[in-house]
């Protein structure tokens, strides 16, 4: 299908190629009921999920590149003055802490290559319990929601705090070394 597309074909040819019937050249026989309306159901089915591929790829492309700045603002506003401005540890405040504040940029090497998507998001959120770096970090979890909540009610805020937390944990995943 991706080729079809690629081509620029028009979509009867599409249809046309996708829907001919194993018959369709040898023999000429009628269509019955059952054969034309998933004739049309899968005509309809072909429009749609081309269409939905379109969008997707239009939306992600573009979903992605405003992810990657709200992540990179969420970094900046809320975590540089802590890890720094490029994720090394060496914020302005890290000097007053009474623990070591821990590059964000090796984060994918400290564990096999992989960058630990999960984890990073439960710390980042800190409401489930897991410890960061001496539990001194915010949990930010708490913080955001409270600023949402009175705003966009207790689901709202919570979709709009997992939203903020996962933007924050993609943007940390793209500065790895």
């Amino acid at each position: 299908m991706q080729l079809l597309v690629q081509r620029h074909l028009p979509l009867s040819a599409i249809n046309a190629i996708c829907l001919s019937s194993p018959h369709s050249s040898f023999e000429q026989r009628p269509y019955t009921l059952k054969e034309a309306s998933m004739t049309e159901f899968r005509s309809k089915l072909i429009h749609i999920t081309i269409f939905v591929c379109l969008a997707i790829g239009l939306i992600t492309h573009e979903g992605f590149a405003q992810a990657d700045e709200i992540g990179r603002l969420e970094y900046v506003y809320n975590c540089s003055a802590c890890h720094g401005e490029n994720g090394h540890g060496d914020g302005p405040v890290a000097g007053y802490l009474n623990v070591d504040t821990p590059s964000l940029t090796t984060l994918a090497q400290q564990n096999d290559g992989m960058f630990p998507l999960l984890r990073i998001i439960q710390i980042i959120d800190g409401r489930s319990g897991v410890g960061p770096h001496g539990t001194i970090m915010p949990v930010w979890g708490e913080r955001f929601i409270a600023s949402e909540i009175e705003d966009r009610g207790p689901y709202g805020a919570e979709i709009v705090v997992r939203g903020r937390v996962l933007s924050l944990a993609r943007y940390l995943e793209s500065i790895q070394e």
